[in-house]
């Protein structure tokens, strides 16, 4: 929030100081496409960290508190080990995603790590990448404009 006041702030001191409307504007829509660009590796990256996991079944055992965000936590039955989810649990219908039936979750061991992603997860990646990719084209489409009026 701090951040947003001070970025109002200084677009507001330097239209006091002269500077262009439109200077400013094709600076904003540039600091959102190089944003939407870090998102969107963000997300590619993921989806490639992906293939490292492999898919197991699995049952929710409980959830596992974080400073910031609850994190669902899945028992392999086979093994006994836990694997954390590496995304934050939903808290709108915790009761339909996280049920105690036996589902299949993509899971990774790395030494003492070991990490697991739902399909909740894996469809809130998809969606981001689609998402920032979408983003992209039109803050792409509209940074062309903006060159093209100048």
């Amino acid at each position: 929030m701090e951040f947003l006041i001070t970025i109002i702030i200084l677009f507001v001191l330097l239209l006091l100081l002269g500077v262009p409307l439109q200077t400013l504007l094709t600076i904003a829509v540039i600091l959102i496409f190089v944003l939407l660009c870090l998102l969107m590796l963000f997300f590619m990256g993921t989806l490639l960290f992906l293939c490292r996991f492999r898919s197991k079944t699995v049952r929710f055992c409980r959830f596992q508190s974080h400073p910031r965000f609850d994190q669902a936590v899945y028992l392999e039955e086979d093994s006994g080990l836990e694997f954390v989810n590496l995304f934050p649990a939903e808290s709108v219908l915790r009761s339909k995603i996280y049920h105690n039936a036996p589902q299949r979750l993509l899971l990774l061991s790395s030494g003492r790590h070991r990490f697991a992603f739902d399909r909740h997860s894996i469809l809130i990646l998809v969606l981001g990448f689609l998402g920032s990719g979408a983003g992209l084209a039109i803050f792409s489409a509209l940074l062309m404009f903006l060159r093209q009026i100048r």
